[in-house]
């Protein structure tokens, strides 16, 4: 390996109560250090990113606006823009691309809708597919007011997408033709989930049949196991707060080691990493709490090398190491302002990289924000 470069998405915005000013890049040298290397100015609210498979281009999307930006990587790892979209709807909080790399699909949290744009070498060119989910909305009085789908999950064949809707406690399946990039939801294959639970966001076990999705407002992560057809059934559902915790807290962050055998969620609130053992069949035993050792731990992911969690702070503007057994301490090894979103760009002496660390949706390693 020759060095690594790590995007930092963050908030700007007076409404966000937000400090940054836009996409932070960091160079990783082989010790784990990281080093600024810029400060990438963007339309505000550069909140969600993905890199694609090849390492050349980054994906922005523009977190309560309308907007989605495209970068090329140049070789010092600076971003240089291509241009700029509309999500076709508002407050994007997720967006993924999917394996043929030819589609971003974002997720429109306020608006309702999951959207699937063709891409070609970095430019957005026309959508393709637009979903707007419905359903029976939960009885929370201010977080549940309107259908909210907060994330895009492939399947490990990439021809599914799996919602988690915040606002109807429900997970949408749909499926998904790449050559197309179309849409169709299969309403008998999802899942509904306890009232008031909220699931926001999730991720495929790489091996197993398994999805694991949390719920940001009761502060759980459900198992469910994925049928032939798509088909979602839950069998487990664990709560990511310790019995004697009585204070306020939202669950947010889902990663899963590289090798499946541990599922970190974050909490923001308790200000903590609850690390589960996934066992047998996919059931979650063992949880423990780590400190984030820093406010509104939002988004977490495996570092490059895949031993180690990072967490992003996003009130303490730090970015923490975690080792992978979720046993502390945690270590500060970046402060940026409003951090909410890492992504990473390989630079290898050798084959492609192991693991894609760029979306927690995916079984392949991925980190998760919003």
């Amino acid at each position: 390996m020759v060095s690594n470069i790590a995007y930092v998405g963050c908030r700007t915005t007076r409404e966000r109560n937000a400090r940054g000013t836009g996409i932070s890049v960091f160079r990783i040298d082989e010790d784990g250090r990281w080093d600024l290397v810029a400060i990438e100015g963007t339309l505000p609210n550069p909140s969600f990113l993905t890199v694609d498979q090849s390492g050349r281009y980054l994906y922005a999307i523009h977190g309560d606006r309308t907007e989605m930006s495209s970068f090329r990587i140049e070789e010092d790892g600076k971003l240089k823009p291509i241009g700029h979209s509309t999500t076709a709807g508002l407050n994007p909080v997720d967006a993924t691309i999917d394996p043929t790399g030819r589609h971003l699909i974002v997720t429109n949290h306020l608006s309702g809708s999951v959207i699937v744009h063709r891409l070609t070498d970095g430019h957005f060119e026309y959508l393709t597919a637009y979903a707007q989910i419905a359903g029976r909305l939960g009885p929370h009085r201010t977080e549940q007011i309107s259908p909210k789908p907060h994330q895009a999950i492939f399947d490990r064949e990439g021809t599914r997408l799996f919602v988690p809707n915040k606002g109807t406690d429900t997970i949408s399946v749909f499926e998904f033709e790449a050559a197309l990039g179309s849409l169709v939801e299969c309403p008998s294959h999802g899942a509904q989930l306890r009232e008031g639970t909220g699931p926001r966001n999730g991720v495929m076990h790489p091996r197993m049949p398994i999805l694991f999705v949390v719920g940001e407002l009761d502060s759980t992560v459900y198992s469910l196991r994925v049928g032939r057809e798509g088909g979602l059934r839950p069998f487990q559902v664990a709560p990511c707060l310790p019995d004697n915790f009585i204070g306020f807290s939202r669950a947010s962050a889902i990663v899963l080691s590289p090798d499946g055998t541990r599922l970190h969620i974050s909490n923001r609130g308790h200000d903590s990493i609850c690390t589960f053992d996934v066992g047998e069949g996919g059931h979650l035993t063992s949880p423990r709490w780590a400190a984030s050792n820093g406010r509104t731990p939002r988004f977490a992911c495996y570092n490059p090398a895949g031993t180690d969690l990072l967490v992003a702070n996003e009130e303490a503007d730090t970015i923490i190491s975690i080792p992978g057994d979720g046993i502390g301490p945690a270590t500060v090894i970046a402060r940026t302002p409003s951090p909410t979103c890492m992504v990473f760009r390989y630079r290898h002496s050798g084959s492609t990289p192991p693991y894609s660390v760029t979306h927690a949706a995916e079984g392949r390693l991925k980190g998760v924000s919003a």
